[in-house]
């Protein structure tokens, strides 16, 4: 362990999931959110290592930590109204002064280890995982229409994990816009450089119940 720290969000709503708290799920045998935390394990202490979650299934998530044997790995906080507030919770329960903090979305559970030690070890202070955009990309109006084709040489898709020198980080929450859709446009807002590092395989996110078919066949391949 380095001095490393890694916040994994969980305190999301699910809306676009469902009735269910889609990190809950099983995936291959185990909770979405497990398999995500046992990925990234071993980066740093219980002190370090911190979980938001809703507060409404603050004790089942504890519950599915202790089943699997991670309750003395993994700090549990519980989030707030917004994605912002819950990692504003998280950071505040961090111990680690200096170093790097990775921020990671409990619903991107195929990101291994190699891909966070990647990202830690990268010499430059702010990197985030992503892939480049192969599709053919346009810009539509409110109706659907086609007004534009977007240039995709330079465009990349953002993902997690996303990692951070920690007192740039902690000064970026200080004014960090409540329509971030992510810590990297955190960053950026706070006059902090950020890059990407390229992600080779694959790192769906689950957001739909499609999505969780999708990731059962990658977790079983």
């Amino acid at each position: 362990m380095g001095n490393f720290a890694v916040i994994i969000t969980g305190a999301g709503s699910s809306l676009r999931y469902g009735s269910k708290n889609k990190l809950l799920e099983n995936l291959c045998g185990v909770p979405v959110f497990i398999r995500s935390i046992k990925n990234l394990s071993g980066f740093a202490e219980k002190e370090n290592f911190i979980l938001t979650v809703n507060q409404n299934d603050k004790a089942r998530f504890e519950d599915e930590l202790k089943k699997h044997n991670l309750d003395n790995s993994v700090t549990v906080v519980a989030g707030g109204s917004s994605r912002i507030e819950s990692v504003r919770n998280a950071l505040n329960a961090v111990k680690l002064e200096q170093g790097k903090i990775a921020i990671h979305d409990a619903a991107r559970p195929l990101a291994e280890k190699e891909l966070l030690q990647k990202l830690f070890s990268d010499p430059r202070n702010n990197v985030i995982a992503a892939q480049k955009v192969v599709d053919s990309i346009k810009l539509c109006d409110e109706n659907g229409k086609i007004i534009q084709e977007i240039e995709r040489t330079f465009l990349w898709r953002a993902e997690t994990p996303q990692v951070f020198d920690i007192v740039q980080y902690r000064q970026a929450m200080l004014t960090a816009p409540t329509d971030a859709t992510d810590d990297a446009s955190i960053m950026r807002h706070a006059g902090f450089n950020v890059f990407v590092v390229k992600e080779d395989k694959e790192n769906l996110k689950l957001t739909t119940p499609e999505d969780l078919q999708k990731l059962e066949k990658f977790c079983k391949e």
